[in-house]
């Protein structure tokens, strides 16, 4: 039988546990709980696509209010049956200002012109009670008052009554207190600026196209005001803006995506049709022509890449349009945030794209395409820095690329440029820059194909080993052979010369692959006209740009300035040609003084040696190129990267090689002893 002290130490330990239990809960799952409450947790690949559609009616539309509500209607159950699960959407009119704003431009206006009015918390940077603010919500619970503007004050205060009272407002900083806070400058806002500058105010809320001219004396918060944008790019995934209007007896429906996380608008879709009771329809296909499906980044290397879809485990169907599939192409864009959330970098990765290569509709495999010496997908991973992928939207029939000089900005005309195919590697002259520095690339008819980086990389080593035996037995068996010295010189420049494809240098060292004979099973048809363009000046290759034709009207690529390279060649190429007449007539009198001693001829012979004594040898050719070698690298004529240098200097070397290997011979003395001996 057990002790009463055996039951009293056990139930002792059974409180113990049972403290121990509870305290867990209150610090660790009771916080977690009451987040999750606030935040609910999204899962990448199964939540939906939070969407909403903002849309205007033109004045030209006729349809009585009741006809345009039924129409939308319409649209919003079209994109629901479209996209199904993967998508939630909400329909939303314009304001009267942006409905002006998007009408006026809509295939160029920004997201800056989007934003232009809205209003931002300016802290003054100076000021002593802002000197640890650095978010909204802290900066309204810090400070006592801000100043505004009787505009302001009225803008805010109708925009809080036009939100829905069912509309959750800012949690730490609750709309009314913000209203109490704000307190109107008589001065106006000239006054405001002023006492920003003099850092005699806090704070002030001030319309956005003033930010500018506050930018050196005040910092501005994100306002996730609940109407604004700092608040819709933190709520929803994609926001389409919608026009519709009549041109003639045609409705023209106009759609155009903005990637809210990564605040980037995609290009304008349009179209038109005759007949109103297909409006409807035809503007579903116009918002999914102008949808991007969204990957995100697990991992990745120079090459390739992991990718994982957005609500990728939500779609079915490979024609649901948030499906991406074998074959597509998608441009990285990268995000990279402060700590308090603020966007500091958002931009698209400059000449560089993925192409999927395999997918089980939520991971997927990728080939990555970058410019010369580019990173690719690669880059450390972590919460202030997103690596997103959009699937591309080609809306052109052709795209000018143009080169510039990095810098100063001075177009790079005359360069060759070239495409290479993705399976083959062969390379394809297009054509030369034109002054401006531009040329224009065509999107292609047929799209082409890939292979898979692995069986590339397989292909490659099969095809090494298979050159390295056939080398092996031409050595071999061809190991006398020997070409004659001045047919070789002038063979190898005059390849160089007339060559029509790009150097393989190492900048440019690709993998070569396999040409299996028939269609090749592992090529991957390409969906978009992806290709790799190749930039030559002279004999140096200055880049790789991959692209899509199409994408954008103009590519802009800056260029390392390489005049002094190509300045240096042209005189390198011009002495060189110097080096092989020589070659060519000393060899020439050489053969002739032979001849004429073998006659009996000895006169004509010297007049020939003599004749070989006056043309220029070694010493004379050497001092010369040293001296060329010094104007070319005299940065008194303007200053040298360290490449063109290094890539001058390559030049002269294989040029001084050239000279010692042909001209350092006793061609003259053996004339005169074969004379001598006669």
């Amino acid at each position: 039988m057990r002790t009463y002290q055996q039951t009293h130490f056990s139930h002792v330990c059974d409180s113990r546990r049972w403290a121990i239990r509870l305290l867990i809960f209150f610090l660790f799952v009771r916080p977690f709980a009451s987040v999750t409450a606030q935040e609910p947790v999204k899962i990448w690949e199964f939540s939906p696509y939070e969407v909403e559609v903002w849309y205007t009616f033109d004045p030209s539309i006729n349809a009585s209010k009741t006809a345009q509500q039924a129409w939308l209607a319409e649209v919003q159950a079209d994109l629901e049956r479209t996209f199904r699960a993967a998508w939630t959407v909400r329909m939303k009119p314009l304001t009267a200002d942006l409905s002006r704003t998007v009408l006026r431009d809509f295939d160029g206006f920004t997201i800056d012109d989007l934003r232009a009015g809205e209003l931002v918390l300016v802290v003054a940077s100076e000021h002593s009670a802002t000197q640890t603010l650095r978010t909204f919500e802290a900066a309204i619970e810090g400070l006592t008052e801000i100043a505004c503007t009787a505009d302001v004050k009225q803008q805010l205060e109708t925009a809080v009554a036009a939100q829905p009272s069912s509309t959750d407002t800012v949690a730490a900083a609750p709309l009314s207190k913000l209203i109490d806070k704000c307190l109107v400058d008589a001065g106006g806002a000239a006054s405001i600026e002023q006492k920003l500058k003099d850092a005699s105010i806090a704070a002030a809320l001030v319309p956005r196209w003033s930010l500018p001219r506050l930018a050196e004396s005040t910092r501005p918060l994100m306002t996730p005001l609940p109407w604004q944008t700092d608040a819709l790019f933190r709520e929803i995934d994609k926001l389409f803006l919608l026009t519709i209007s009549a041109d003639g007896d045609d409705t023209h429906v106009q759609a155009r995506e903005l990637d809210c996380p990564m605040q980037y608008l995609g290009p304008a879709m349009s179209d038109r049709v005759a007949n109103w009771s297909y409006a409807s329809r035809l503007a579903t296909t116009t918002i999914v022509r102008a949808f991007a499906p969204v990957a995100r980044v697990e991992e990745a290397e120079s090459r390739t890449a992991e990718l994982r879809l957005r609500a990728g485990g939500l779609i079915l169907d490979e024609l649901n349009p948030a499906a991406v599939t074998t074959g597509d192409v998608m441009q990285p864009i990268v995000r990279r945030d402060d700590r308090n959330g603020i966007p500091t970098l958002l931009e698209p990765l400059a000449w560089t794209f993925a192409a999927i290569t395999s997918s089980d509709g939520v991971k997927m495999q990728a080939n990555v395409y970058t410019y010369s010496g580019g990173p690719g997908l690669q880059g450390r991973q972590n919460r202030r820095t997103q690596r997103m992928l959009l699937k591309v939207r080609p809306v052109t029939e052709q795209t000018d690329i143009e080169l510039l000089v990095r810098g100063d900005g001075r177009p790079q005309g005359g360069c060759f440029v070239y495409s290479r195919d993705l399976v083959t590697d062969e390379y394809e002259l297009l054509g030369r820059t034109d002054w401006r520095g531009r040329f224009t690339v065509r999107v292609p008819y047929e799209m082409g194909g890939l292979l898979p980086e692995a069986i590339r990389y397989e292909r490659l080593l099969a095809k090494r080993a298979a050159e390295a035996d056939a080398a092996k037995q031409a050595g071999e068996a061809d190991a006398g052979a020997r070409i004659d010295a001045a047919s070789d010189a002038a063979s190898d420049v005059a390849n160089n010369a007339a060559k029509n494809e790009p150097n393989r240098t190492d900048a440019i060292a690709e993998l070569d692959t396999f040409e299996p004979q028939g269609p090749d099973p592992a090529v991957i048809p390409l969906r978009a006209p992806l290709t790799q363009i190749y930039i030559k000046n002279g004999d140096t290759v200055l880049a790789k740009l991959p692209m899509v034709p199409g994408l954008m009207e103009i590519e802009t690529a800056e260029l390392p300035d390489d005049s002094r390279r190509l300045k240096a060649e042209a005189f390198v190429r011009g002495f060189q040609g110097e080096i092989l007449d020589l070659i060519g007539l000393r060899n020439l009198l050489a053969a002739r003084i032979k001849q004429h001693v073998k006659n009996g001829r000895i006169e004509a012979a010297k007049a020939n040696v003599e004749e070989l004594r006056q043309l220029r040898n070694y010493n004379q050719m050497a001092d010369e190129l040293e001296g060329i070698q010094r104007r070319m690298l005299d940065e008194n004529a303007g200053p040298i990267s360290i490449a063109s240098k290094n890539q001058i200097d390559r030049m002269f070397q294989t040029t001084r090689d050239m000279l010692r290997k042909y001209m350092q011979d006793d061609l003259l003395s053996q004339s005169e002893q074969a004379i001598s001996a006669k």
